[in-house]
């Protein structure tokens, strides 16, 4: 069987989980095994994988957690050191073991048969490249992804209690991800929008719902203390703070709004929840834009 290693750290965590989820995809499909020694800073948050000794799929698990994380990061570091040694030596390929580089592929990023048939003959594949996606996510495969992903049970219990805690009754809850930060500088910080802007396309799709809105705000940005960026129309609530919790309250909500980002596609994905993503700061809110995140799916 072939095994492929994912030796690298792409982005922060749903970057991760997205380039988890296309070779979760790919090895449901085709039989391989993935091992994703890149997710080890990660790992301690998802069931499958807190008690592993190397995230991958199928998931291995069942050590004790201290002896885990300890092992986790020393295969991290020495799969990268001895990588770094074989292209050095330009050992790139050989009959059991093969380094993948974009500029080598023919077919460009896809996973699909002929990738398969470029990889069959060795058994151990090394990549680090983040682009690499399916052709096709079937149902069965993303269904693996979502079994293979979950958090662990005390995120899931209290991203429930904070919703259970702002809830009111006949209102729509709708989760805001405002991504600040390293977004000022990210592509020339196009998607770089103010507080007032966040608070207009909230006041638009207020004005969407017969019912009465609660918005769950989630950022990386420190939010005001006080509600001078916001409308005072708006019923708006900071999030918990924690990413793992975030990302579960997100999926928990009944729409979500942001812009372009890894993060709220995968709540929308994982909670099955229609999110519309913010492309320009002069864009119309409505409410026939929403639509849920699926791997391998063009999102509007």
């Amino acid at each position: 069987m072939v095994t492929i290693i994912l030796y690298s750290k792409n982005g922060q965590l749903a970057n991760r989980l997205l380039q988890f989820c296309s070779f979760i995809s790919f090895a449901k499909q085709y039989h391989v095994r993935v091992l994703y020694p890149g997710f080890e800073d990660y790992a301690h948050f998802f069931k499958e994988h807190q008690k592993s000794l190397v995230p991958g799929y199928p998931a291995n698990s069942g050590w004790p957690l201290l002896i885990a994380r300890g092992i986790r990061k020393v295969f991290f570091v020495s799969i990268d050191y001895m990588i770094k040694i074989l292209q050095r030596l330009k050992f790139r390929d050989s009959h059991i073991h093969k380094i993948i580089e974009s500029t080598e592929l023919e077919s460009g990023f896809a996973l699909n048969q002929q990738f398969y048939n470029s990889i069959a003959s060795k058994k151990y594949v090394f990549i680090r490249e983040w682009g690499f996606r399916p052709d096709e996510f079937t149902k069965d495969s993303l269904k693996s992804v979502l079994e293979n992903t979950r958090f662990m049970p005390s995120f899931y219990a209290d991203a429930n209690r904070f919703i259970k805690e702002i809830y009111l009754k006949d209102h729509c809850v709708i989760g805001v991800h405002i991504r600040r930060g390293d977004y000022k500088n990210f592509e020339g910080g196009r998607f770089f929008y103010s507080y007032a802007e966040y608070s207009n396309w909230m006041m638009q799709i207020q004005t969407q719902f017969t019912q009465k809105t609660i918005f769950v705000v989630s950022s990386n940005d420190d939010l005001p203390k006080s509600g001078e960026f916001f409308d005072k129309a708006l019923i708006f609530r900071p999030s918990p703070g924690h990413m793992i919790t975030d990302l579960a309250v997100l999926s928990k909500c009944d729409y979500i709004i942001g812009p372009p980002s890894t993060f709220s596609m995968w709540a929308s994905f994982i909670g099955n929840v229609p999110l519309q993503m913010i492309r320009t700061n002069e864009q119309v809110m409505q409410k026939e834009n929403f639509k849920v995140y699926v791997p391998g799916e063009i999102h509007p």
